[in-house]
Parts: structure tokens; C-alpha cells; sequence
């Protein structure tokens, strides 16, 4: 785990050329799959019995990086939205292909990261929260992918009062995109009003299967959060 954790962080730290040294066949295993799952633009140009040498072989682009970022958000939506449907048919299987496409979140993210950290995107005080949300959107899919997981393995049927709560956080998660978007004090005062509506919702819900609500409230926690740096940002 913290392998890949290592090289994760050298990607997005903005190294352009690393030499890693690995012990086992194992170790080496997870490096190549760190570089298939993320680390856009990485290659191995040279490998040996205990070492390999990887390369940024094409540059991310500045101009690219808006682009990526509205992806990124977009591919989280249509996890929402996807996610969603599939537990209103039960459709077991097709929520733990859902689970994949958090490779694709984190990809973009980590792409992102990695721009901010080479190059500033804005002045310099606005790139430590606009790093931050990109890093809390990651979270969030990852969030979206264990719930989907944890269903699909364990052949849950949600009440209809969770697919309510479920529904409504996904539309939290589209509000704060709609947000950050087309930012104005007035839509934070509204997203505001929606967490407190939310809020109630979560504190009368007699939901007997806990694991299912405390993803759901980890979610819509992390996407509140997300308020702070976002007006740091845009403000």
C-alpha cells in the first residue's frame, strides 16, 4: 500500500525522471500497476534486476488542465448518477463495475495535481485550496466506490427512504459542481440552506443498515467541507 502511495506522491510532486528500487517481484508488480492505473504521461524507460527508471516521456500541458478538471468532475457525476439507478434495479453486478471507474477519478485528479504542482494554474495564494478540492473530489469517489462495492457484495436492497437520502446527496454533490462553476454568494447561501435540510434528514433517519448510512453521511460531509476552500478560492 504505501509503495503505491510512494510513487503516487513522486507523480504528483512534479519529478519528471525517478529511479526506484524494488525488492521483489511483488514490488515490482504494484509499480506497474500504480503506472497503468494513474500517472498520466509516465513510462519506464529502463528497468533491471532490482531497479527501473521511469520518465515523463509527454509534458502536461498547462492549457489542458481546466479541461481534465471539469472531467473529473463530470466522471464523479455520472458515478453519482449511474450509482443511483443500478440500486434502484439491484443490479448487483453493474455496481461493481461502477467501482472501476474510480480508476478514472483518481487518474485525473492525480493529472491535476501534478499541473498545480509544476505549474502554477493562478496566482499562488489560489492554487493551495483549488489543490485542496481536487484532493476532496478524489475522496469522494472513492467514497461513491465503497458504497457500491459494500451493496454489490453484500446483495443489499435499499428502503426507499435510503435511495430518498441517497438521491438527495447526489444532488448535493451536482450542487456544489453547479457552484464552483457559476460561483455566487447567493448559491452558497443556498448550499448552505440544503445542508441544513440534509442535516435533518440524516439525524431522523431509522436506517437498521449503519454502514450504508455512515458512507452516505461521510459523502455528504466531505462535500460541505468542501465550502471553505472553495471560497478561498473564488473570493
Amino acid at each position: 500500500i504505501m509503495l503505491y502511495r510512494l510513487i503516487g506522491a513522486i507523480y504528483k510532486s512534479g519529478y519528471e525522471q525517478v529511479k526506484i528500487k524494488f525488492e521483489n517481484s511483488s514490488q515490482l508488480e504494484t509499480i506497474y500497476d500504480v503506472l497503468r492505473k494513474t500517472c498520466i504521461g509516465f513510462e519506464i524507460i529502463e528497468q533491471s534486476k532490482n531497479y527501473i527508471i521511469i520518465k515523463e516521456i509527454s509534458k502536461p500541458e498547462h492549457h489542458e488542465f481546466e479541461n481534465v478538471l471539469r472531467r473529473n468532475f463530470l466522471f464523479l457525476l455520472s458515478v453519482t448518477k449511474d450509482s443511483l439507478e443500478s440500486v434502484k434495479k439491484q443490479d448487483f453486478d453493474e455496481l461493481k463495475n461502477i467501482t472501476l471507474r474510480d480508476h478514472n477519478i483518481n487518474k485525473y485528479s492525480d493529472f491535476c495535481r501534478r499541473i498545480l504542482n509544476k505549474k502554477s494554474i493562478s496566482e499562488f495564494s489560489k492554487n493551495a485550496p483549488l489543490y485542496c478540492i481536487i484532493e476532496q473530489v478524489e475522496k469522494i469517489g472513492d467514497m461513491y466506490r465503497d458504497i457500491c462495492q459494500y451493496i454489490s457484495e453484500n446483495k443489499i436492497n435499499l428502503t426507499k427512504e435510503e435511495i430518498d437520502l441517497y438521491e438527495r446527496i447526489n444532488e448535493f454533490v451536482s450542487d456544489f459542481y453547479e457552484i464552483f462553476y457559476k460561483f455566487s454568494l447567493d448559491n452558497v447561501e443556498e448550499f448552505g440552506k440544503k445542508q441544513q435540510e440534509i442535516l435533518k434528514l440524516l439525524s431522523g433517519s431509522d436506517s437498521e443498515n449503519k454502514q450504508i448510512h455512515y458512507l452516505l453521511n461521510n459523502i455528504f460531509k466531505t462535500t460541505f467541507d468542501l465550502n471553505g476552500a472553495l471560497m478561498t478560492y473564488k473570493l
